[in-house]
């Protein structure tokens, strides 16, 4: 769990275009001290204070491990799990939007059969459009999310591999 925080904070420094060794730069530029004023003064924090040596070599240590070929193989594992997961989300997403539409589609000619056996009201009429609206929302919904799924195949391990190693060499 505390690998995959660790590679999403990464992730979003990457993201944002930082490089790694952009990173590793802000870092010995930026020595902020892990010592703050209102420890003592709030009595919101017993911890003591830690030497930023210390906590640099801790931070390097660990990017090490994560950008090492084991943890550029953990961060593959979880980009395809997280792509994986999205793509039934949206699958899910397409059958119940198509059930949506089915039903829509009962109710409009539910009520269309109505008009056409002789009801003939203004509240089926303006029902028949607000329902035709809702239909082709959902149509586009649907539509959107097909495109998104046929977009968004799941890459292979050796093009992410490709791709991380790019980034940070």
């Amino acid at each position: 769990m505390k690998e995959a925080a660790t590679i999403r904070h990464i992730f979003k420094a990457v993201v944002n275009g930082l490089t790694v060794a952009e990173i590793l730069q802000w870092l010995n530029n930026n020595r902020y001290t892990t010592k703050y004023d209102t420890r003592k003064t709030k009595k919101e924090c017993s911890t003591k204070s830690v030497r930023w040596n210390i906590a640099e070599g801790i931070v390097m240590d660990e990017l090490e491990k994560l950008l090492s070929e084991r943890g550029i193989e953990k961060m593959v594992d979880y980009l395809i799990s997280k792509i994986e997961k999205l793509s039934k989300e949206m699958s899910k997403e397409i059958k119940d939007l198509k059930k949506k539409l089915i039903a829509n589609e009962k109710q409009i000619n539910t009520l269309v059969d109505a008009l056409l056996s002789g009801v003939n009201s203004d509240m089926s009429k303006h029902k028949i459009n607000s329902l035709e609206a809702e239909k082709n929302n959902i149509i586009g919904r649907i539509e959107y999310y097909e495109d998104s799924v046929k977009a968004s195949s799941i890459p292979k391990k050796d093009h992410i591999h490709a791709y991380l190693r790019k980034i940070w060499t």
